[in-house]
């Protein structure tokens, strides 16, 4: 039988994140307005709060950053999106938004502890963290998400942080 599996609306946030922070527009292929996962609220928070307005076509959704007034002060309950929270909460920082968030008991026991990751800005071995400190611009050694052997990684493999990038790479 032929099954269809929807697109990562989770891993869409680290791309609403970017916009917002960086401006620009990107098509995200694959994502669906009709999506039973609860994680495309990512859409929603972003256009009222972050000035990043969706638009749905046939191939996707295109996120493109807006001129539209941002609040100081929001907040978000992510007891059913818990795992939205290291890209909105870094947006916010970045932006200059003071988020208030509620519903975070169960950030303590993901990965990682994503509510102290989110305040250190670490990694601690969470793709979450890395790909929302990335997306923020933050300094992230991510060569401990990628041991040899794994996923066809061999040593050394990795993202070299932007301040640590030269000239040429």
């Amino acid at each position: 039988p032929h099954v269809a599996i929807e697109r990562d609306w989770s891993a869409a946030a680290f791309w609403y994140e970017y916009i917002a922070i960086h401006g620009g527009e990107v098509l995200l292929e694959g994502l669906t307005e009709d999506s039973l996962q609860g994680d495309r609220k990512v859409a929603a928070i972003y256009a009222q709060y972050m000035g990043v307005h969706t638009t749905y076509t046939p191939q996707g959704v295109i996120v493109r950053a807006t001129d539209d007034q941002r609040p100081t002060c929001i907040t978000i309950d992510f007891s059913a999106t818990p795992d939205l929270y290291p890209a909105i909460a870094l947006t916010c920082e970045r932006l200059g938004i003071t988020l208030h968030a509620e519903g975070t008991e169960r950030l303590r026991h993901k990965e990682c502890d994503r509510l102290e990751a989110v305040r250190l800005h670490e990694v601690r071995n969470d793709h979450r963290m890395a790909m929302a400190l990335m997306a923020a611009d933050y300094p992230v050694n991510v060569y401990r998400l990628c041991s040899p052997g794994l996923y066809g990684c061999t040593q050394g493999e990795g993202v070299i942080p932007k301040d640590q990038r030269t000239a040429s790479g």
